[in-house]
């Protein structure tokens, strides 16, 4: 398995005060947000409560630009009360670029997440971190900060420039790629126009060994009359994964036979009621791990003249009037 991007999210500022808020991906409970942010000025920070220090680099120990990552793993809490910032807090900041990411699959334990970094004083343009203690599948984000409006490029085979948006005080450019091969190989090899020399640090994320299952949405309810053709349209998504297979059960005894019940599509005609009948069916999905999530839609099959409807007290029952030379009957 291999940690996989769920949603990304940049912010940037050029104000004079001390206290930021960067804005966080889309996430859900369990996913890991990780957070890359370049300052144009050097001084201290704080790291906001709840968050790990993945790594802290710059052009030596004061120097501007500084670059830092942290982590997190965001929690139910986090979702129920719609945590969607994070303040980060530094001194005499001019300005900063940053990116968030959010991880699905990603190992809980951060501690186990290796970090390369570039020497004290920097790095130069075409200089591509080491990082060899990563197994194949690791998750690899690579962030590379510059000063001023420099632009910056890189085509390291594999992965792909995400976020590379110059600012007029500091530069944040942010590759992610899968590492396939178990070759010590290192990371992306970023470029940009000057020799100045500058900072980067490359994060590798382990996967975790827990499968997520998948999500599964059997549609709307329905009501029909009787001799009516119906059809099921429902989703199946794996963010770790593939869908392996899906089926379609009736749940109801007595409930109409289906046509592509191995598929998201399926359909069928409402048999013969004397009065208005419910009956469920249940879409399976599973993964290509062997996980698997159910959704149950209804259908309610009504007599001749009669449909049901969804209102706010659930479903009810209303006649149907056909026009006639006499009337409406």
């Amino acid at each position: 398995m291999t940690a996989q991007v769920r949603a990304r999210a940049e912010s940037g500022s050029t104000t004079a005060t001390t206290s930021h808020p960067v804005a966080l991906p889309a996430y859900q409970a369990g996913d890991v947000v990780i957070i890359a942010w370049a300052t144009s000025s050097s001084g201290s920070d704080t790291d906001p409560a709840g968050w790990t220090r993945l790594s802290r680099t710059g052009q030596g120990a004061t120097l501007a630009p500084l670059l830092l990552t942290l982590a997190r793993v965001m929690t139910a809490a986090d979702v129920t009360n719609g945590v969607t910032s994070v303040d980060i807090v530094t001194a005499s900041l001019r300005g900063y670029r940053a990116y968030a990411v959010s991880l699905v699959g990603a190992e809980k334990d951060l501690s186990k997440y290796v970090v390369a970094l570039s020497s004290a004083g920097g790095v130069t343009s075409g200089t591509t971190p080491a990082l060899t203690t990563v197994t194949p599948n690791n998750y690899l984000m690579a962030v590379q900060v510059i000063g001023s409006s420099q632009s910056i490029s890189q085509a390291t085979a594999g992965f792909t420039t995400v976020s590379a948006v110059p600012s007029t005080v500091a530069s944040l450019a942010v590759a992610e790629g899968v590492r396939a091969a178990a070759a010590s190989a290192a990371g992306p090899t970023f470029s940009w126009p000057t020799s100045t020399a500058r900072t980067n640090a490359l994060i590798a994320v382990p996967a975790t060994t827990e499968n997520v299952p998948p999500v599964v949405n059997a549609g709307p309810d329905q009501s029909v009359e009787v001799g009516t053709a119906f059809t099921f349209t429902g989703t199946a998504s794996d963010v770790d994964g593939t869908i392996a297979s899906v089926s379609w059960t009736a749940i109801t005894p007595g409930a109409p036979a289906l046509t592509g019940a191995n598929t998201l599509t399926a359909s069928g005609t409402a048999p013969k009621v004397s009065s208005a009948t419910a009956y469920t069916y249940r879409l399976t999905a599973t993964d290509n791990a062997g996980a698997s999530s159910t959704d149950d839609v209804v259908l309610i099959v009504t007599p001749k003249g009669v449909v049901y409807v969804p209102t706010p007290a659930g479903w009810v029952p209303r006649t149907v009037l056909t026009p006639t030379p006499s009337g409406w009957i």
